[in-house]
């Protein structure tokens, strides 16, 4: 009992913080409050509420048995029971909250285990149409095409996620107690609308919260749709359309705190919901690129700070996807990727725009680069950072000879950061502890997550 309540000390401190920086600032708190309220009364309830009460009786009455039965393939595909396919297609189209909120509803009619439910909630998470369509893609975009891309790019990372976990998952177990029979019309449709509403009710406190205190404590705007994905990308400030896809797939801090009730109840650990959710985010990422190179769009769709964001090199990415792709490998495929998404975060995220460094390129103006000008800042050496965190990685995933190979290739890399003249010593240094730091983080992320989920370790 004691730790436990030693435990709760962070948490009861920064929730005490957070009711003395609302009631010292009031007047601004509530201003921001307004601000989310509005925002919640005329974007998220208007797209959600009508789309997650049909969800909800089709799932619940006669009309979801005979869709799982055509989407009977691809559940077996994903080792999901037949009942969840449907649930996972209208939380890929439906919105934030539409997927756990389904899942959850198949857990309390004995459809699926506690298990199933918690992989689920690791991929069934989505922006959906009307607000990536509707209110990112036609409003903010002004571009229809552009918002059916982030659509594409997010269910295509989902359903990645959803493909790499397979193996990690067991089939379907036989039920003790037999599932809820299919409710009538008119039993779904009050249980509809009370399942929606306060669904949606719970989703606008936690924006109203999380605007009052923004308003407060003013968030960064490269960093607010990490915190409050509606009004960061509402205020279309700054970003490319594969940032912007890479920010729907994680979905921001209050769509987190949105889905901690249904996390909890699915014991499923917070790192490794957070952890799916920052993969997807680089999926989506990626698949976005790919998908504007068949259905190329206006370069900058936004102002463009790219630079200053999470941008993984290809030969680290590449080597990633591939040791995910097979069974023998696909550990150490976990701990490279965790490594190098640690790495982005802190180095380009935290690091780059808090020390503000400027590249000696800049300063020696006379040099002439042989490379194009980077346009973020110059410590630590993202590069150097990535192929040290990759060689630390591997090292401490079991694969040694391979980190011995690739040790040499990262010293290589870091050398050529001070000969293109783009970085400094220091900053080499510190991509090298960096790194290191990130490729040890990783492993032991995996570690923690193997204890908590019971993966078997290949």
């Amino acid at each position: 009992m004691k730790k436990e309540n030693q435990k709760a000390l962070p948490l009861l401190a920064l929730l005490l913080a957070a009711a003395a920086i609302l009631l010292v600032f009031a007047a601004p708190a509530r201003a921001g409050a307004k601000a989310g309220l509005a925002l919640a009364e005329n974007t998220v309830l208007p797209s959600l509420l009508p789309l997650l009460m049909l969800f909800l009786m089709i799932q619940n009455t006669r009309a979801g048995v005979l869709l799982s039965r055509a989407l009977t393939l691809p559940a077996k595909a994903l080792r999901l029971p037949p009942q969840a396919a449907g649930a996972l297609l209208f939380g890929q189209i439906g919105g934030y909250p539409t997927g756990a909120v389904l899942t959850g509803e198949l857990l309390d009619r004995g459809v699926i285990d506690c298990a199933t439910a918690r992989r689920m909630l690791c991929f069934n998470v989505c922006g959906g149409v009307g607000f990536i369509c509707t209110a990112v893609g036609t409003a903010v975009l002004h571009s229809g095409t552009a918002g059916w891309l982030l659509l594409t790019a997010n269910i295509l990372a989902n359903l990645t996620v959803a493909a790499v976990t397979v193996p990690l998952s067991d089939p379907p177990a036989a039920k003790e107690v037999p599932p809820a029979p299919p409710l009538s019309a008119g039993e779904a449709l009050p249980a509809a609308a009370k399942g929606a509403m306060e669904s949606l009710l719970h989703l606008s406190a936690c924006i109203i919260l999380f605007s009052a205190l923004c308003a407060v404590v003013p968030v960064p705007k490269w960093l607010l749709p990490l915190v409050e994905i509606t009004a960061g990308l509402c205020t279309g400030t700054g970003y490319t359309l594969a940032q912007t896809a890479a920010f729907l797939a994680f979905g921001g801090l209050c769509v987190h705190l949105q889905l901690l009730g249904w996390a909890g109840r699915f014991e499923l650990p917070y790192p490794t919901f957070l952890a799916c959710r920052a993969g997807a985010a680089l999926l989506a990422d990626g698949y976005c690129r790919g998908l504007l190179r068949l259905f190329p769009q206006p370069a900058a769709v936004f102002s463009n700070i790219s630079e200053t964001l999470p941008r993984p090199g290809i030969g680290s990415t590449t080597l990633t996807a591939l040791l995910l792709v097979f069974r023998k490998t696909r550990r150490v495929g976990c701990v490279l990727a965790a490594a190098l998404l640690i790495d982005a975060v802190l180095c380009n995220l935290l690091l780059k725009p808090l020390v503000a460094r400027v590249r000696p390129c800049d300063i020696l103006t006379e040099v002439q680069l042989l490379i194009p000008h980077p346009d973020d800042f110059s410590f630590p050496s993202g590069h150097t950072a990535a192929s040290f965190a990759s060689v630390t990685a591997l090292w401490l995933a079991g694969k040694k000879q391979w980190g011995m190979a690739a040790l040499p290739v990262g010293v290589l890399i870091a050398f050529s950061r001070m000969y293109l003249c783009v970085h400094y010593p220091t900053d080499i240094l510190g991509g090298v502890i960096l790194g290191a730091a990130c490729g040890w983080a990783g492993a032991w992320l995996v570690k923690k997550a193997e204890r908590r989920m019971a993966i078997p370790r290949s």
